[in-house]
């Protein structure tokens, strides 16, 4: 247990410190605090649980402001990285950890002998206060990190269609969260072992390393801003927005990518020499639409402008096949959604006003 403690909190401290590196990227400061705070979270819960807290009492239920901590700073991170910043409802998250660690200010402020006292009663009977504090512990963060890891997934599956493989990407930590919330609620001492909390750390290691394989995937090399990569910078000016925007959108007026069923936001993104959260970022706020709703509109253009020129040898079918859609359904579905109409009345009455290029 000793080696799984310091193995964890070594390849929390050493990520942290990769991210801080490379602060000027979005997202990138809030998952080293995260980090950090898992971190800390697990050497305290190491002193804990091998009763070497006696020797530190200063730090005493700690753990628990820095254990509330972790679902809301995996919530900002994740928001963060998408570019997405605090707004005054987000406090309504750091109701818990900063209740809680309120709630042991007295604690704190205690003399070493009482600390002691109250540690070696600990030690052998869990005190109640501590059993509703990790309770409630638990409920903020599976409530956080759920809806962080369900932001993700909505994030991800309107940029672009998502295969079975990145679905249990999000669906298996989901699990896993609810599994050992379950398993925590019904055994106060499981509770206190911290097996939630290792679950929930557990996941944040796994999505830090996930990010930076991605990163490195991606081809940045470790320099903050690699010579020839400076759109890889992600502090978006509206100047970069702008002008990577004029550049999507000639891309797309020029090569017409989106006729190609299987065209998808990274292949986009190293056509412009971006990662994909930046150029997801750039999409929305320069058309003002996901990449995914993007392609749907310039697919749905195309089509209508097939089915004013071609004649009725043409099926609706091939008119869909030829604007980038795999199926002769999710052509109908992405046309009545945008148009109002199906294809086949659009083909029957076309609107006065419509363009044919």
């Amino acid at each position: 247990m000793d080696f799984i403690h310091a193995a964890g909190i070594t390849q929390c401290i050493l990520l942290a410190l990769y991210f801080i590196h490379r602060r000027n990227e979005p997202g990138n400061l809030s998952e080293s605090l995260l980090l950090l705070v898992v971190a800390a979270s697990i050497s305290i819960g190491y002193l804990y649980g091998s009763g070497l807290i006696l020797l530190w009492p200063h730090i005493a239920r700690m753990g628990f402001s820095f254990m509330a901590l972790i679902g809301p700073l995996f919530l900002f991170s994740v928001r963060a990285r998408e570019g997405q910043g605090l707004n005054p409802w987000d406090a309504l998250w750091m109701v818990v950890p900063a209740g809680i660690t309120i709630y042991l200010l007295p604690f704190h402020f205690s003399s070493v002998e009482e600390k002691l006292n109250y540690l070696r009663e600990d030690l052998i009977q869990i005190h109640l206060d501590c059993i509703v504090i990790l309770y409630v512990t638990l409920l903020s963060n599976l409530i956080s990190m759920g809806w962080s890891i369900l932001f993700i997934y909505r994030k991800d599956r309107e940029d672009s269609s998502l295969t079975l493989g990145a679905r249990l990407y999000y669906l298996v930590p989901l699990i896993f969260l609810l599994v050992a919330a379950i398993v925590s609620a019904t055994d106060p001492n499981l509770l206190n072992s911290g097996l939630f909390s290792g679950v929930g750390s557990l996941i944040v290691l796994g999505r830090a390393y996930v990010l930076l394989y991605n990163r490195e995937k991606q081809g940045q090399n470790h320099a903050l801003y690699p010579p020839g990569q400076r759109y890889r910078k992600s502090l978006l000016s509206e100047d970069m927005v702008q002008q990577m925007g004029e550049r999507i959108s000639e891309y797309m007026e020029d090569e017409s990518p989106y006729l190609e069923p299987d065209f998808q936001l990274p292949a986009l993104a190293k056509t412009m020499e971006l990662s994909p959260v930046q150029t997801s970022q750039i999409i929305n706020r320069f058309f003002e639409c996901s990449f995914l709703q993007l392609i749907q509109r310039k697919r749905i253009e195309h089509a209508k402008s097939l089915l004013n020129t071609r004649d009725s040898s043409f099926s609706i079918l091939d008119i869909a096949m030829e604007s980038g859609f795999n199926s002769k359904s999710a052509f109908n579905s992405a046309f009545r959604k945008i148009v109002g109409i199906s294809p086949s009345d659009y083909r029957k009455n076309p609107p006065v006003n419509s363009s044919s290029h």
